[in-house]
């Protein structure tokens, strides 16, 4: 049976194939087509693959029942099946939030650009106009992305954007010109089983790549929580079905219940213990916000020796009140002493003068906070997250401190110190969270 190709295809696999030559000539790019190679056929990767080849091609046998598929579209299905069916099984199977990328992929088939791609596509040039059109379209989507990593290239970045607008037009335009020569190019049974043919298969795909997605997540959640040999069997066995009715079919669920559980089932020796767990859990993963280990504490944390909480929550807040506005203020003017530079390699003068400057004050407010007493049950969230962004932002200031022995050199100092504040910054959002939750959490008076 011959597969025919259309002048676009043979363009683009005549570039891909020129561009392949050229790069295997370097011995670094050889060396990692074997390592890509060795990756590829793990069988954690090669079995998903193998499989959702047979789950499309049990679908393509349904299609043919049902007169919706012949042969002449096997070259569509076998593309499809490379190119969009593997991606799309890895990007459900591999996304933190599966049933989102699985809701995504399946609103995509019902956006316009799906069938003015399918339109696009539907007519090709001569080979001689495909060619350059295809390496200025890739040459321009390329530039484009490098040029958006800077904004300095601004003007360069909205004059590719144009050319690539132009272009798309000029495809446009010649194929809307074909059609109307020769309008049943577009209308007739083949054309529509050709458009259709996508369409169905991410409809039959999507339910496998989401079982693959809830497989990978529960294998992720029992590695991360790992329960102990030396628990008793009852209770290994107790926790798994609590987690089992717990997360269901949901992914998105069960990858969360692994970021919260983690380390949760250590100490767990009596079944009472679990399921007090999983009733705490099942609260805390009514909060979408709750995605973290350190969001779910469990059980009540233990007072070490000579700790004592706050009586009250109101003496707490009475503390803590003053010198969270403090830190409040000092990150105020941290992000704006950082906001005029950016990632440098070095930590300019006029800003390692402003950390020293800030240092004392900083450092002091740091061990007001571990001064504290232990906050009450209701706010020990809001505590650890007070003490932890409290530390962060010391650990900003440290290293140009005097008090810092070690002295790093000069290009290392520079991503130590900005790796720190971008970590500070990512600390004061959950601050941020958490001073919202212990709001909400507060009794009414």
């Amino acid at each position: 049976m011959e597969i025919p190709f259309t002048n676009r295809e043979i363009a683009i696999a005549i570039l891909i194939a020129g561009f392949c030559s050229w790069a295997i000539r370097f011995k670094p790019v050889r060396s990692s087509l074997k390592s890509i190679a060795k990756t590829a056929l793990n069988p954690s990767l090669f079995i998903p693959v193998v499989l959702i080849g047979l789950w499309i091609s049990f679908g393509v046998f349904l299609l043919e029942r049902l007169g919706l598929w012949d042969p002449s579209l096997l070259k569509e299905t076998i593309m499809w099946s490379l190119f969009t069916g593997v991606a799309l099984l890895f990007d459900v199977a591999a996304s933190k939030e599966p049933n989102r990328s699985f809701g995504e992929n399946l609103s995509k088939q019902f956006k316009w650009a799906v069938a003015l791609s399918f339109f696009i596509n539907l007519i090709s040039f001569p080979l001689l106009i495909e060619l350059p059109l295809i390496a200025l379209m890739v040459l321009t989507g390329l530039s484009l992305e490098v040029s958006k990593l800077d904004e300095k290239h601004q003007l360069a970045t909205r004059f590719l954007e144009g050319l690539l607008e132009v272009l798309g037009w000029v495809l446009l335009a010649g194929v809307a010109w074909s059609i109307f020569k020769t309008p049943s190019q577009l209308f007739s049974v083949q054309t529509a089983k050709t458009f259709l043919l996508p369409i169905a298969l991410i409809f039959w795909t999507l339910p496998f790549a989401y079982l693959v997605a809830i497989n990978v997540a529960y294998d992720s959640l029992f590695r991360r929580i790992e329960l102990k040999r030396w628990q008793e069997r009852s209770i290994r066995f107790y926790t798994t079905v609590k987690i089992l009715r717990t997360g269901h079919v949901n992914a998105s669920r069960v990858n969360r219940m692994g970021q919260l559980l983690c380390r949760k089932t250590d100490d767990l020796k009596l079944h009472s213990q679990v399921d007090g767990l999983f009733t705490a859990l099942k609260e805390c993963l009514k909060d979408p916000e709750n995605n973290d280990s350190r969001d779910f504490i469990w059980p009540e944390p233990t007072l070490f020796g000579g700790e004592v909480r706050y009586a009250s929550l109101e003496d707490y807040l009475q503390d803590t009140a003053p010198l969270h506005e403090h830190l409040d203020s000092l990150w105020e003017s941290t992000t704006e002493a950082f906001s005029e530079f950016s990632d440098e390699t070095q930590v300019p003068p006029v800003l390692e003068k402003f950390l020293i400057s800030k240092w004392e004050e900083v450092s002091e407010v740091r061990q007001r906070i571990d001064e504290l007493d232990r906050a009450p049950i209701i706010a020990e969230y809001f505590d650890q997250e007070l003490r932890m962004f409290s530390a962060d932002l010391r650990q900003i200031y440290w290293y140009s401190s005097p008090e810092n022995p070690s002295q790093e050199e000069s290009y290392r100092l520079g991503y130590i110190v900005f790796s720190n504040f971008n970590r500070a910054g990512k600390q004061y959002e959950r601050l941020l969270r958490a001073t919202r939750k212990l709001h909400e959490q507060m009794p009414l008076d």
